[in-house]
């Protein structure tokens, strides 16, 4: 694989990270007037109906991977999103912050284990810096309350975690299953992903809806319309995403996405006036920091060992 190609690729990730950062500090403001099985349809119902319409009038929409994809979507950005906004309603913030900013390490980490890409000194140092730059931006967020809300501390830690773990293993089992020449078929593959979950998440959904109801329709247009950037915010950072992992390694795609709480947290102060907090700037530096070390070491053929090749070379980060 050239080296435009990666770069491409590496940009694409890019793309994906700041597009799910500034999705999530737009679903705060969203959540202000909706419920979240309500911003959960709107997002993934959304974006699923507009992709399989645009993937079956394109003919991009094709049964070879299908099943793959409807699985994939399952757990991100199905259960993975839904377990981390319960796991966050019961735990404190810091908590919560900690646990989220494990998720480039856990990435990392599986991606060595499972497709055992190998862990270069300037991507090793990145990960050190990313992971503490993470952390100091999500603790550092002004906080609205930062004691837990419902239910059980431990039990919130727990979902958090395994929102983590499963957003990790996402990333390697894309990795895992890239084409190389796979552009063609994001937007297919996308859409299969958002159908795969909204079928994951809807029992909570209409749970919820019978129990609580909706809010949908008596929302205000300032909250419809936060609604709607979630919903292409997230369809492009996803869509995006799966563009880039044909051409990066899980492990720097792990590190790349140590951009999305600093795109949150600029979103937060440049859109709803929130104050810019010396730790968060911190924090930033370090993100920055570490993708700039990631920049200087080049990346070898991220390309992941086929079923008939399984002895073939590691992957280089």
């Amino acid at each position: 694989m050239d080296r435009h190609t990666s770069r491409r690729g590496q940009l694409a990730i890019a793309a994906a990270a700041v597009g799910y950062g500034v999705d999530t500090a737009l679903s705060v403001a969203a959540l202000h007037g909706l419920r979240p099985a309500d911003l959960l349809m709107i997002e993934l119902g959304g974006s699923a109906a507009i992709l399989l319409a645009v993937a079956g009038a394109t003919g991009k929409l094709r049964r070879q991977g299908a099943g793959r994809g409807l699985a994939q979507g399952a757990v991100l950005p199905g259960l993975s999103f839904l377990l981390g906004n319960l796991g966050l309603a019961r735990t404190t913030a810091t908590s919560g912050a900690l646990l989220l900013s494990v998720d480039t390490v856990a990435t990392v980490l599986l991606a060595a284990l499972i497709l055992r890409e190998r862990i270069g000194v300037a991507a090793g140092t990145a990960v050190g810096l990313g992971t503490v730059g993470t952390a100091l931006v999500a603790l550092y967020a002004p906080d609205a309350g930062s004691t837990a809300v419902a239910g059980s501390e431990t039990l919130g830690n727990l979902l958090v975690l395994a929102s983590v773990i499963g957003s990790a293993g996402y990333v390697v089992w894309s990795r895992r299953t890239a084409e190389p020449d796979g552009e063609g078929d994001s937007i297919g593959r996308t859409a299969w992903q958002f159908l795969g979950a909204v079928l994951a998440v809807l029992p909570f959904i209409i749970g919820s809806w019978w129990t609580g109801g909706s809010r949908i329709a008596t929302a205000d247009p300032g909250t419809l319309l936060a609604a709607a950037a979630v919903l292409f915010c997230g369809l492009g950072a996803l869509l995006a995403f799966n563009i880039g992992i044909d051409a990066v390694s899980a492990s720097r795609a792990g590190l790349i996405f140590t951009l999305q709480p600093l795109a949150g947290a600029t979103t937060a102060i440049a859109v709803f006036g929130e104050p810019l907090v010396a730790g968060q700037v911190a924090g930033g530096a370090l993100i920055l920091t570490g993708l700039l070390l990631l920049t200087r070491e080049r990346p070898a053929n991220p390309r992941p060992d086929k079923p008939q090749n399984a002895t073939a070379a590691t992957t280089t980060t």
